[in-house]
């Protein structure tokens, strides 16, 4: 026995006609005593509705004289469903929607020897009218018909098609078809392209038959009208393809590409032969369907024609893969400077070393059988950076200030600015007018530089000064009374001192002067300082004078346990206990403090935990008045 494989590079195309037959062969089997088991396989679409299989069947027995000899009825054995996943080519994928399906028909019976043999025929109308290479396919049936050899005493089987035949030819796509063709008794097999006979309706009549029935009973006897091709189409050309269509006579493989949508009837015989006699032929009266299949992997990627927006980055682009049923990417990005211009993933980052036109290539599903390519054009050019710089005074009395784009922009390109709080909060062009903030502090300033398909950011901050917050008048001090007190500004141009109470200063427009106090008193001094810009700021310092009587605080506690100067006690300054101190750091931390002062802080922080030793710095304020600030040491003097 000779079997041949099934490839199956097809998939179902769904039709807006009716279902009509599109397809059968009729066939037996010798089962000895010489008993045949004869089978009509009948191919149905059945998209749209249209007419079912009918629930039995006629099939006509002829002598080699045409007479009649019997009609074997066979009923309608199970629809079998053919799966739409069994298109043959893992690459491609049917239409949803579609149906296609097939009845058998088997009878048994006992045909004894005869000279001439035996013909068994079937027919029936009708073809499906869109087919388009027989001139009016309506007007034409069909006809299955079946040899058994004269004197057939060796039990012979006819060729078997085996499986499913497929329904679609893809477009374009080189056939390799290869039908699965046997014969049970191992006899020689020539495959070949040929004609289709008519059955059914006025065209199924022939000699010695009339009859206008869809469904001739019995079927007429042979010999049968053969269909005729429309031209250029004929049996053993039946559809447009280039190379043609074509079977191989041996394996049964169908080659060709087919180049034309469609629908074509073709015809497919089977003979067996032995010791060089033909000893029956079967007919496989088919209809092949010619339309785009589905690829199943599809390779794809965001073009610069789709998102134009993957080009904003300039030399950097976000690529991304749009493919269809794939999982594994290999992509070359088309950098010929560098052989690392490569990726796998589905949405990988590259950035080029220079500006120009680079093709990139997506293989979706590589090193399988049904990979896919793309290959798109990118042009790439420099990154846009946006940048400005500003220039004019940036003290809050004084401010004006100037801003002004750096580098090179598109010529499309839209500037808009936004200032915050200021006379003009946003602003539209290259270059603003002066801005001017309504308060002092740090002001963010965003740039945002837009085209038509892209958008660059560019924030910075400048500081808006308030010179009141950057002048020191110095340290509040405090002195016996009669001491001179020393006062010193910081920078500026201009100067001018004053204080809260009738003082004689040495020099009130320098940026030192001096004040001899002879009144024990609490005298806050002031100082305003004007800039080289015009801005003027004022700061203020406390002085406490004490008698010369009063003895100063103690400036260093040993909290060791043994009895001597354990608390920072200022009584000589806070005889109430109702002053508040804050105790800070050398770094000007605050690491201790009370708001009724009990004079008995032992060198501890907020925690209750020994302070290391060490100078702290404290201030001593009574009411509003601060009364005192000095330092004070911690000397524990453990080994």
């Amino acid at each position: 026995m000779r079997a041949l494989s099934l490839i199956l590079f097809s998939v179902f195309f769904f039709s807006s006609q009716a279902a009509h037959l599109v397809g059968g062969e009729i066939s037996y089997t010798c089962l000895g005593n010489n008993d045949y088991e004869i089978k009509l396989r009948i191919y149905r679409d059945c998209a749209g509705g249209g007419a079912a299989f009918d629930a039995s069947v006629s099939i006509a027995v002829y002598d080699a004289s045409n007479n009649l000899i019997k009609e074997l009825s066979a009923n309608q054995g199970p629809v079998i469903s053919i799966s739409t996943d069994s298109v043959g080519n893992p690459c491609v994928t049917a239409p949803t929607g579609l149906c296609t399906e097939y009845a058998e028909y088997i009878v048994t019976d006992n045909l004894p020897p005869i000279v001439g043999g035996y013909t068994l025929s079937w027919q029936r109308c009708c073809r499906n009218a869109a087919i388009q290479n027989i001139p009016t396919p309506d007007d034409y049936g069909n006809t299955y018909t079946v040899n058994i050899p004269s004197n057939d005493v060796a039990c012979n089987s006819s060729p078997q098609f085996v499986g499913t035949a497929p329904i679609v030819l893809c477009v374009n796509s080189p056939l390799n078809l290869a039908l699965n063709v046997q014969d049970p008794d191992g006899d020689s097999l020539h495959i070949e392209l040929c004609d289709i006979f008519a059955g059914g309706r006025n065209t199924g009549q022939n000699a010695g038959c009339a009859t206008t029935a869809v469904t001739p009973a019995p079927a007429c006897p042979p010999p049968y009208n053969v269909i005729p091709f429309s031209p250029p189409f004929t049996s053993t050309s039946p559809l447009s393809a280039n190379p043609a269509f074509a079977i191989d006579p041996q394996t049964a493989i169908i080659t060709g590409t087919p180049d034309q949508l469609g629908r074509y009837v073709v015809g497919i015989c089977a003979s067996e032969y032995r010791n060089g006699v033909l000893l029956s032929t079967v007919r496989l009266d088919y209809q092949f369907i010619v339309t785009s299949c589905i690829q199943k992997v599809v390779s794809d990627m965001v073009t610069p024609i789709e998102e134009p927006t993957i080009l904003c980055d300039g030399l950097t682009v976000q690529f991304q893969s749009e493919s269809t049923n794939a999982n594994t990417f290999l992509w070359n990005f088309g950098d010929p400077g560098t052989l690392a211009d490569s990726a796998i993933t589905a949405a990988p980052t590259y950035t080029y070393s220079t500006p120009g036109t680079y093709s990139v290539t997506l293989i979706a599903e590589p090193y399988t059988e049904c990979s896919d390519t793309v290959v798109v054009e990118f042009d790439i050019e420099n990154p846009i950076d946006p940048q400005f710089t500003f220039t004019g005074q940036t003290c809050f009395e004084a401010q004006n200030v100037l801003f002004s784009t750096n580098g090179a922009y598109p010529a499309d390109a839209v500037f808009n600015w936004n200032f915050g709080f200021a006379n003009i909060p946003s602003f539209t062009g290259r270059n603003p007018p002066p801005i001017q903030w309504l308060t002092p502090g740090k002001k963010y300033i965003t740039l945002t530089v837009s085209t038509i398909n892209c958008t660059w950011i560019k924030i910075d901050s400048l500081d808006i000064s308030n010179l009141t917050a950057t002048i020191d008048a110095g340290p509040d001090q405090t002195i016996s009374k009669g001491e001179t007190v020393e006062l010193q500004a910081s920078d500026g141009i201009e100067y001018y001192w004053y204080a809260n109470t009738g003082v004689e200063l040495s020099s009130r427009v320098t940026q030192s002067t001096s004040a001899r106090l002879e009144e024990r008193d609490t005298i806050i001094f002031y100082v305003r300082v004007k800039d080289r810009f015009g801005c003027e700021g004022l700061d203020s310092l406390t002085v406490i004078v004490l008698d010369g009587d009063i003895e100063g605080p103690i400036n260093f506690i040993s909290p060791n346990g043994d009895g001597l100067n354990e608390q920072f006690d200022l009584k000589i300054l806070n005889p109430n206990n109702d002053c508040f101190i804050s105790i800070m750091n050398r770094w000007g931390t605050e690491v201790w403090s009370a708001n009724s002062y009990q004079n008995d802080w032992n060198g501890i922080d907020f925690g209750g935990n020994e302070l290391p030793d060490g100078t702290y710095y404290y201030i001593l304020r009574c009411g509003n008045e601060v009364r005192y600030r000095s330092a004070v040491t911690i000397i524990r003097g453990r080994d």
